[in-house]
């Protein structure tokens, strides 16, 4: 069994913690750190399960508190936040601003892609033709402007804040690369 360093279990319930709150507190609606912190997590431990976790906690944690909804779209949903770690190629060192903002972009696209289509497959709330996956599309468009816009957002902040701590926070990152 591996064993989590201090520094790892710190930062992970850092990032949960960041996450969940950012569900839990009033926001405009998908504006929330989950994709950035997915996105950090995914380019920070070394260990691709335990960024997956980082993710899955957050959204445990916090839809303890607001309740859940239909199975089937939840698991679309956690799903969804699980593309943000194979963005970690394109985030490079971590300290350009375009890689991070692309990945960021994409991996908002993508839960898009992935959550919508859960609701419009899975739901009831739209005919399961191509009308109806175009008028569960283009009703989420809305949502999509307040998830890329938050996105964005935490994703700069939190990859701004990881380029200017000191080296022995993300040392483990920096290591991992170089081996």
């Amino acid at each position: 069994m591996t064993r989590i360093s201090t520094r790892d279990g710190v930062l992970f319930a850092l990032l949960v913690g960041l996450a969940a709150a950012t569900r839990l507190i009033p926001h405009p609606p998908n504006f929330t750190a989950l994709v950035a912190v997915s996105l950090l997590a995914g380019w920070v431990f070394p260990s691709r399960l335990l960024a997956a976790c980082v993710p899955m906690a957050a959204m445990l944690l916090s839809d303890a508190v607001i309740g859940g909804y239909s199975l089937g779209i939840m698991i679309a949903v956690y799903a969804g936040l699980l593309v943000p770690l194979a963005m970690r190629p394109l985030l490079g060192d971590g300290r350009n601003a375009w890689r991070i903002g692309s990945a960021a972009a994409l991996s908002s696209l993508a839960f898009f892609v992935i959550s919508n289509g859960a609701v419009w497959a899975l739901g009831s709330m739209y005919p399961r033709d191509t009308g109806g996956l175009l008028a569960c599309y283009l009703a989420a468009v809305p949502f999509f402007k307040w998830q890329l816009a938050g996105d964005l957002l935490y994703s700069g902040a939190l990859f701004g804040l990881a380029a200017v701590l000191p080296r022995e926070i993300v040392a483990a990152r920096r290591d991992a690369q170089a081996a």
